[in-house]
């Protein structure tokens, strides 16, 4: 039931002066801040968004700026490059500040609506007498500065707007007059929430330990950028987003484009600080580096000083799954009352799902987060909520995602070489690289007469009883390349006739209120499915020049036998008895790695090659 009105809330803007000059003009870029609140006396907590996206996207800028695919994987020149060598290390950020003209009590900008999504869980907490909080941070309209995807500045900016909501920094009326405006209206205790980019901040936000911040729920959350547009020495696109990057993603949120006089006046320095972008982000190694070093969050977990709520689901190959199962085994080391909720969909929202009520439990959790109630939160939610792969509308509690013992089995009990080669015709090529969807479908059946010559395949036994992988499997391989270049990808597959899980929900006829007419929504669920023979576990790519790691290149002789070792992406998955686990050994993934179409061809050593698989007991 509402206990605030939903219909006569307060919106103002202002503009929190950063800690970084990203424009270089002497003095911190200002960033907007729109703030949505109830009419009250009393001081209110704060749910704030940090997003990018917020003040509106340049769609036909991101399209024009996509990279070319399709290209020829290169050799890189051996080295013996440490991590040392490539270590980010976190400064302070000291930029100049204004000097304060005057103080008033209240904002004086307004403006009518806010840009955040429908089912966004902040909007429903102010019909419970949250405030709310939007920002896009340096780099979009209406503030200062320059758009750097992930980097140490954008999160900066974000704890900036964080130390404002809980009293220890200065906002602004508006871009010119020097008058501070307090958050006086604020009880000095923030959350962060958010799904992908949001919830990534979100995370990043967290790691800077900064004081008012009590707690982040981060949906489908990134915690280290090499993981989303690089991996293992290879440039892989994030699932559905061939060609895009981190100077892409820039473009697309750079929304002063948008705004003609300031454009004119900032185009050519854009351009020079995208162009800078490109030639850090290096799509030509793929390599991890410095530049990927200070956007990897997960050196600085350490700093995480709040309880977290992770949200993600295990199909999505957007924000892969590793990202979150690695922030979760971080934390889980080093303690804390961390809860995390995995479900079986893609890179969606749950916070109207009808299975699971998850904005109830939200509830629960920031009453006592941000309001300080003992309504004994912590013990009460589950540590881990994970959404049943086969039976619609069943979720379980467990307390470990991972981190337990894995069966290793080898791929062959006796000699036996298996053989593929990296190429396709003109005519199948332009196929796929027009619809790579198409090409994965076609890749996953058991018999694929266009695709077979272009992988190697291996088969479990059929299982005798229903078990559950729970964490990450691991591939230990010995294999050639005939070229002095290689890459190696694979799938992890379910075979056997069932009717599965749709990964996307559907809206079924029943409607959530967010209060009282305020954002209804309809009631999401996962059903099931028509039957299908197969379903895609897990992914996970190699470049061979990196098998020591990211940052450095191993030489690579044609026909030359080496052995390799890399992780899938983390799952939890229960395979039904009966069904058989395959592994489908490849070369170019048309969805996720370049495209070069070179006639380059493997050969793997069943017998010396093997697979860990996470196997429940």
């Amino acid at each position: 039931m509402s206990t605030f009105a939903t219909n006569d809330l307060i919106r103002e803007t202002v503009y929190v002066e950063s800690a970084v000059d990203t424009d270089d003009d002497g003095l911190g870029d200002l960033v907007r801040v729109d703030v949505i609140r109830p009419h009250t006396s009393e001081r209110v907590p704060v749910l704030f968004t940090a997003s990018p996206y917020y003040q509106g996207l340049n769609i036909a800028a991101n399209d024009a700026l996509l990279h070319d695919v399709n290209v020829p994987l290169t050799r890189k020149a051996p080295n013996q490059v440490t991590y040392d060598e490539i270590a980010y290390e976190r400064v302070p950020f000291e930029a100049s500040k204004r000097s304060v003209q005057g103080k008033v009590d209240k904002a004086v900008q307004t403006f009518t609506k806010e840009q955040s999504l429908p089912v966004d869980i902040s909007n429903y907490f102010l019909s419970r007498g949250f405030a709310v909080a939007y920002s896009a941070g340096i780099g979009t309209k209406d503030a200062d500065g320059f758009q750097d995807t992930g980097s140490p500045e954008q999160v900066e900016s974000m704890k900036n707007v964080v130390e404002w909501l809980a009293g220890n920094r200065v906002a602004f009326t508006d871009q010119t007059s020097r008058m501070a405006v307090t958050a006086n209206w604020s009880n000095q205790r923030i959350a962060m929430t958010g799904k992908s980019y949001l919830g990534t901040l979100a995370t990043a936000v967290a790691t800077t330990g900064v004081t008012g911040l009590e707690t982040v729920i981060a949906e489908a959350a990134i915690s280290d950028w090499y993981q989303y547009y690089r991996d293992n020495g290879l440039v892989i696109a994030p699932g559905g987003f061939p060609g895009e990057d981190m100077d892409v993603l820039a473009e697309l949120v750079y929304t002063p484009m948008q705004q003609p006089a300031i454009w004119r006046q900032k185009q050519a320095s854009w351009r020079a600080f995208q162009a800078n972008t490109a030639k850090n982000m290096d799509r030509t190694t793929g390599n991890y580096s410095n530049y990927w070093d200070a956007r990897n969050y997960l050196k600085w977990v350490q700093n995480i000083k709040i309880d977290m709520v992770a949200v993600h689901g295990l199909n999505d190959w957007n924000v892969k799954p590793r990202q979150v199962y690695r922030l979760w085994q971080a934390l889980q080391a080093q303690g804390g009352h961390h809860k995390l909720f995995l479900h079986q969909g893609q890179h969606i929202y749950i916070n109207n799902n009808r299975s699971l009520d998850f904005a109830d439990q939200m509830n629960l959790w920031l009453t006592h987060k941000l309001l300080q109630v003992e309504n004994n939160a912590v013990a009460t939610l589950p540590t881990i909520t994970w959404q049943d792969n086969r039976i619609p509308e069943t979720w379980h509690v467990m307390q470990t995602w991972g981190g337990g013992q894995t069966k290793i089995t080898a791929l062959s009990q006796q000699p036996m070489l298996v053989s593929y080669v990296d190429g396709l015709s003109d005519e199948l090529y332009q196929k796929y690289t027009t619809d790579f969807s198409r090409w994965r479908s076609d890749m996953l059946l058991p018999t694929s007469k266009a695709l077979e010559h272009t992988r190697a395949r291996w088969l479990m036994a059929p299982l005798t009883e229903t078990r559950r992988l729970n964490g990450e499997v691991i591939l230990h391989l010995r294999m050639t390349s005939s070229e002095s270049v290689g890459l190696v990808s694979a799938m992890l597959v379910d075979y056997g006739e069932a009717k599965r899980l749709k990964q996307t929900p559907s809206a079924t006829s029943e409607k959530i209120d967010r209060g009282v007419n305020f954002a209804p929504v309809p009631l999401m669920e996962f059903m099931r499915d028509n039957v299908s023979s197969h379903k895609m576990i897990t992914i996970g790519h190699l470049n061979l020049q990196n098998r020591t790691a990211a940052w450095q290149n191993d030489d690579l002789l044609p026909n030359e036998w080496v052995e390799v070792s890399f992780g899938l992406q983390p799952t939890l998955y229960e395979v039904a008895a009966g069904h058989q686990l395959g592994l489908i050994l490849y070369g170019t993934d048309f969805e996720m790695t370049i495209r070069g179409n070179q006639k380059i061809a493997y050969q793997i050593d069943l017998a010396q090659s093997s697979i860990e698989l996470p196997w429940e007991e």
